[in-house]
């Protein structure tokens, strides 16, 4: 059986990036060959290290079918008498060719050679007329012969004996089949060392054994097609499913099908400006190609207001309307199905849009039993655990219990068959660590979190998780230290060091970018996969006492918000003492921003010092955690927008940068639901409308942008003031005036196409206005962005698949200890 080590990362988005990476690289490859003159499959070498027995002989029937232009009978995986693969071109059949198919390290001539032990007694009882060898095996010509001589009389010549190179060679011949082989085609050792050496997406701590070891456990199933067939008709898709489904994962494997197909890939780290930058930078190249991937597009736990920060909801919709009428855009999105209901309910203009938006829905009934049991067999097969837990759950075929499971999941499979996780363990305590797992999937982490890491990387990871689960280093270290007197004593920089490596094994990972001053690298540190986030949110619910350590040392902003967005779990005085905690924090100051991952202008990822969190966001902040203290008699910072003083700042900083009307809207969204409005509605009304008209009538051109226009005037709509015909006036001549110049000298398609969804948005609540300017305001847009042609075909056609009929389950399980 193979071996590969023990690097996992149990199903995260990070998992599948080494496989985009290796065909931007081979398409890369490919072209420059082509460029000199050379066939692009004539430098291609592969090992078949990545396919499963069964994926091995998929390829094997479709390879010699096409060699030998006659269809090959394909037999079960499992208890085959001697046959994998049945040619016979005489009416009657008595005449087999018998093809065996033997899946082997490409140094396993030992086990291959050992292996037709078994096979000979078969064929004495089938006597085929011809038996040709198969292997993933390389084979020198002194091994062909040794196979000879223990398989005389039935094997004829060397000639019959196919080994790596040979196959290689009618690969070569038959490059539509490599095609045609995902797992295959992504494999190529070329492709992935240019990856490696040439740093793409950052691989810089993967070895090209471990970027394969990703591909080995991957197995397509019908939400494949199913989004494929969507993606098609309106070339969007959003993959909606509950957590550790494996909606990131299809969604990557999707990605990697449209780079295959020419497309080039984009993966949206923070916000929709990573895609709009990279399609108006080739809105004028005929035919570019662009597959964008927008990841947990509404937050990784929860819907996150911060992920529809400055018109990211607007730019949303662009974005998919534009690639509804573009067969050269793909744009595939993520989200947990949960997460989609709560930001229609909290988000007004994506509800409205949701329903027009496609959606694929990932669920338990996509994965059929003979999915589930490939899903299984690949990741032990493909496992670092040992010979003898192998067998133990073969032995007592827990394979049916988990396979049959109503908590399996590919999360859940990827944790219980990772040696990491169970290492201590003796073949019948992994056995009931399994049952356990399955039965209580909720204890996923809580084994290594209680028993297995230090005190300190326990702190680590409370505080990764207020970080939003990433952060640069340096940060999390800062703010890892601040902790030392009230959380663990003595601990030092040293022990930080040591319990990164610790983590490292099962919690953590780490990824290297760019510092966008170009000063220096930096190191992030993010989460492994979402379940530890969940994970970990649940124990510091369960453990308000961390919660209050942590809030009274907070460095960043973002900890200050991710910490409020749990005090109100939890109860009483816990809640009173931790909201006290932070208030006191935040009066030192409203904290520093983490930073985080953008792309910039080449449209490569960068690290800055900003992150989704704005210094105008600081009030919204603290009137949350205020609002925990409220009592009958005591209204904390309700002057910040009970008075014109507390307004009067903000709409300053709203007429000057673009980004702080987007946090008054945020504002004023959850004001009008706070005790802050039942209290002091009627004065938050009055301070508001007089500050905002102080504001508006200073000078003719007091703001810039009509984003900023149309967003102020819906937050008096969110408010329920009406404005007077003056003011209406003055409004409606000041969004003409922004959006005819933008008409006038702008050529960005998206900056088109946003001030007219900004100013139809205003006029529909004014009731009253032009529509030409915003038809003419379209017609410039689709006028700019360069004609793409007629769709190719076969663009989201679906990679072929090995079939799920008659598949013997026990026989294939028995492969694992077979081998």
């Amino acid at each position: 059986m193979p071996r590969f080590g023990s690097f996992d990362l149990s199903g995260s988005a990070q998992a599948l990036t080494n496989l985009i990476a290796a065909m931007v690289a081979f398409r890369h490859i490919c072209y420059n060959d082509a460029q000199n003159g050379l066939k692009s499959s004539s430098i291609m070498h592969y090992d078949f290290q990545t396919l499963s027995p069964d994926e091995f002989e998929a390829l094997i029937a479709d390879l010699f079918s096409a060699e030998w232009s006659s269809l090959l009978e394909s037999y079960k995986p499992g208890k085959d008498s001697g046959i994998d693969l049945l040619h016979s071109r005489t009416i009657n059949k008595k005449n087999k060719c018998i093809l065996q198919c033997k899946r082997y390290p490409t140094l396993g001539f030992t086990q291959l050679k050992a292996s037709f032990r078994n096979e000979l007694p078969k064929l004495k009882n089938i006597q085929p007329v011809r038996y040709i060898i198969v292997t993933s095996v390389n084979l020198s010509l002194a091994n062909k012969k040794k196979l000879m001589e223990d398989l005389y009389p039935w094997v004829k010549s060397t000639g019959d004996i196919y080994g790596q190179a040979e196959l290689n060679t009618l690969l070569r011949k038959h490059d539509h089949i490599v095609r045609s082989h995902f797992k295959l085609w992504i494999s190529s050792t070329v492709a992935l060392e240019a990856v490696l050496h040439s740093r793409i997406f950052n691989l810089t701590h993967y070895t090209l054994e471990e970027t394969k070891h990703q591909m080995c456990k991957l197995v397509l199933h019908d939400g494949y097609e199913r989004t494929l067939q969507i993606l098609n008709q309106k070339h969007h898709c959003i993959i909606a499913g509950n957590p550790g489904i494996g909606k990131t994962t299809l969604a990557k494997i999707l990605l990697c099908h449209y780079v295959l197909q020419g497309f080039e890939p984009a993966v949206v780290h923070n916000d929709i400006g990573d895609a709009w930058a990279l399609i108006s930078r080739h809105q004028h190249t005929e035919n570019h190609k662009i597959a964008i991937l927008y990841d947990d597009f509404l937050g990784q736990t929860r819907y996150d207001q911060l992920k529809f920060g400055k018109n990211e909801d607007s730019h949303l919709i662009q974005l998919i309307r534009l690639a509804e009428r573009s067969n050269n855009i793909r744009f595939i999105l993520t989200s947990r199905e949960y997460i989609i209901s709560d930001a229609r309910v909290s988000h007004g203009v994506f509800d409205t849009y949701a329903d027009q938006i496609s959606k694929c829905t990932i669920n338990l009934g996509d994965y059929s039993k003979a999915h589930r049991a490939k899903v299984l067999f690949n990741h032990l097969y493909f496992s670092d655990l040992s010979h003898d837990k192998l067998r133990a759950i073969v032995s007592r075929k827990l394979y049916k219990t988990i396979i049959g499971h109503k908590h399996f999941n590919p999360r859940i499979i990827e944790t219980i068959s990772s040696k990491a996780n169970s290492d201590s363990l003796s073949p019948s305590e992994f056995i009931d660590f399994i049952t356990s797992k399955l039965d209580n999937p909720a204890e996923i982490w809580e084994g290594p979190f209680n028993n297995e890491i230090r005190p300190l990387s326990r702190w680590i990871l409370a505080v990764l998780w207020t970080m939003n689960g990433k952060s640069d280093l340096k940060k999390l270290k800062r703010a890892v230290v601040a902790l030392s007197e009230s959380a663990f004593g003595a601990e030092s920089a040293f022990d930080f060091r040591l319990c990164l490596r610790e983590l490292a094994d099962t919690f953590i990972t780490s990824a290297t970018y760019r510092h966008a001053s170009g000063d220096e690298d930096i190191i992030e540190i993010s989460f492994q996969n979402p379940s530890i986030n969940d994970y970990m949110e649940a124990f510091l619910i369960a453990e308000p006492l961390w919660i209050e350590s942590i809030a009274s040392e907070a460095l960043f902003s973002v900890q200050h918000m991710k910490i409020e967005s749990i005090i109100g779990m939890l109860s009483g005085d816990e809640k009173l003492r931790a909201a006290a905690k932070l208030f006191n924090r935040r009066q030192l100051g409203a904290g520093e921003a983490k930073g985080d991952t953008y792309r910039n202008r080449e449209g490569i990822l960068v690290y800055t010092e900003n992150d989704l969190y704005t210094k105008y966001d600081d009030v919204l902040v603290t009137l949350k955690i205020s609002e925990h203290m409220i009592d009958s008699k005591e209204y904390p910072n309700h002057s910040l927008v009970t008075t014109t003083i507390g307004w009067d700042s903000q709409l300053q900083m709203a007429a000057e940068t673009g980004a702080a009307p987007y946090s008054i809207r945020r504002m004023i969204e959850w004001l009008t639901r706070s005790k802050y409005w039942r209290r002091y509605e009627h004065e938050i009304k009055k301070a508001f409308y007089r500050s905002l008209m102080n504001c508006v009538h200073a000078t003719p051109d007091w703001c810039e942008e009509l984003s900023t226009i149309n967003i102020l005037h819906e937050c008096t709509a969110l408010m329920g003031i009406e404005l007077s015909t003056l003011d209406k006036l003055k409004f409606q001549h000041d969004a003409d005036c922004r959006a005819t110049e933008v008409l006038d000298y702008e050529e960005n398609v998206q900056i088109l196409d946003d001030t007219a969804d900004h100013l139809e948005q205003f006029h529909n609540r004014m009731k009253f206005g032009s529509k030409d300017l915003v038809l003419r305001l379209r017609e410039k847009s689709d006028s700019l962005f360069a004609e793409d042609g007629s769709p190719e075909e076969g663009v989201d056609s679906a990679i072929s698949q090995t079939g799920d009929t008659e598949l013997d389950i026990d026989a294939m399980f028995f492969e694992l200890v077979n081998q």
